[in-house]
């Protein structure tokens, strides 16, 4: 989806409900509603740093994107609202 063409609040709607589908799919959880923008990767869902690679790959083919630098930043990207601000902005770009 090109989301070049939708304003700010389109793009940050757009950019949670997907990730929400991506995160649920890598930690195996059934009810996305359970994702909340302060659920932290580490200490809610048990991350290990192969969960984050594995995170960062799907973001990829979700967004259709390279985000090579996530993984620069996957100490400072702590829960999923702010990792939804991260992909938010990168689509932005």
């Amino acid at each position: 989806m090109n989301t070049r063409n939708m304003n700010t609040d389109q793009r940050r709607d757009h950019v949670r409900r997907a990730l929400r589908e991506i995160v649920a799919d890598v930690f195996d959880l059934r009810n996305v509603e359970d994702i909340t923008d302060a659920t932290r990767f580490r200490e809610d869902m048990g991350a290990d740093s192969l969960d984050y690679i594995e995170l960062i790959m799907e973001c990829e083919d979700g967004f259709e994107m390279d985000i090579d630098d996530m993984a620069l930043e996957v100490e400072k990207i702590i829960t999923f609202g702010e990792a939804a601000d991260y992909l938010t902005a990168k689509l932005g770009e």
